[in-house]
Parts: structure tokens; C-alpha cells; sequence
């Protein structure tokens, strides 16, 4: 029996916007736009995994609320389980890291 990855994605809205990231060219699926997110490490909590993912990747701090929505999707190299919580900027200067 196959297991699924978890992994988590940021919904975050701005000023009427919704905020999609562009996948690095070079890379599985590079190209291709997502919300924002990651892999949960052991020991972590799909709360955290997501905070410190946006730290990671964009420099940003955030508070996550609630959840929005969980699906299971099988690739062909990979199958997930995607996460998604709404998401807030509450500080720090986004940059792409």
C-alpha cells in the first residue's frame, strides 16, 4: 500500500489578491504555479510545516487559521496529501530566498 506525502499550502488573500507562487524552473514540475507550502517534517504539525516553509521561502512571518480543505492527488512519481489553511502576512519584507 502506497503512502501519501503530506505537504501544506498557504491560501493567502491581499488587498483583494490571492498569492500563487511559480514553481523554479529545473525542478519537479518547475513551471507550474502553486500556493505556497511544503513538505511537513517529522515532529511537525501542518500549523508549523506551513509557518516555517513561508519563513524559508519568502522571508515572511504568518499566522495560519483554519482549514480550508485536504486532497489526496497521485502523480505519477509522487502521491500527496495537500494541506491548505488560510494564511496571513503579519510581517517581514517578501523576497523570494
Amino acid at each position: 500500500m502506497s503512502t501519501y506525502l503530506p505537504v501544506v499550502a498557504a491560501v493567502i488573500y491581499q488587498d483583494q489578491n490571492l498569492l500563487l507562487a511559480r514553481r523554479k524552473p529545473g525542478k519537479s514540475m518547475g513551471g507550474y504555479w502553486e500556493f505556497p507550502g511544503g513538505k511537513i517534517e517529522d515532529g511537525e504539525t501542518a500549523e508549523s510545516a506551513l509557518a516555517r516553509e513561508l519563513k524559508e521561502e519568502f522571508s515572511i512571518q504568518v499566522s495560519v487559521g483554519s482549514h480550508i480543505a485536504t486532497h489526496r492527488h497521485d502523480y505519477e512519481h509522487i502521491k500527496i496529501e495537500l494541506i491548505a489553511h488560510e494564511t496571513k502576512i503579519e510581517s517581514g519584507e517578501f523576497q523570494l530566498c
